[in-house]
């Protein structure tokens, strides 16, 4: 596992789409998994807890772009290279057929379960600071998809979830029976 002083080139920026982020990948808060826990007080005394979800994660991300050269001396349009990387996320909206995108950074896929999705829910473009930079700040939400929870019994056993027209289908089927009886089966 990396970390940001051995290897702090890995925390600079982020891969959206594959796409390596342009500047140099800041966050204001590191992204933290919320565990669903609630406290459950009843009348009397005591108390317990319930885990009812882990919800998916948001935070915030500022990206740094300048003007001027990288580290071995290369020119660098920070703003252009952010104009066209921001093209990833403004088309998905833009054909009106919103996706998640793919996402990976050290400090989100770290997390249990690492993000591995997301989707921009605000972005902004990078405000100039004077002395050829500019930071443009991020929304992200994790992306994942709804996965129903299996009823467990107490004994570890799954409890099988029952159709509530279970007994209606079963007249019908039996009236059917009836039918192709008197009359053949159907055809």
């Amino acid at each position: 596992m990396s970390n940001p002083v051995d290897d702090f080139e890995d925390y600079d920026s982020f891969k959206l789409a594959g796409v390596k982020s342009p500047g140099v990948c800041t966050f204001p808060q590191a992204p933290e998994r919320i565990e669903g826990w609630e406290q459950q007080i009843p009348n009397g005394n005591g108390g317990f807890t319930i885990h009812k979800r882990t919800p998916p994660i948001e935070w915030d991300m500022e990206l740094y772009v300048w003007v001027g050269e990288d580290e071995f001396g290369n020119p660098v349009n920070g703003f252009e290279d952010y104009r066209k990387f921001k093209k990833i996320y403004k088309t998905l909206i833009k054909k009106n057929d919103p996706k998640a995108l793919s996402f990976s950074h050290p400090l989100t896929d770290d997390l249990d379960p690492p993000v591995t999705s997301v989707v921009i829910s605000k972005w902004g473009n990078p405000k100039p600071d004077g002395v050829g930079g500019g930071t443009a700040r991020l929304h992200v939400l994790e992306y994942r998809p709804f996965i129903p929870k299996p009823v467990t019994k107490l004994d570890g056993t799954f409890v099988e979830k029952k159709d509530k027209n279970a007994d209606v289908k079963a007249i019908l089927n039996a009236k059917l029976q009836t039918l192709d009886a008197v009359r053949g089966p159907r055809t």
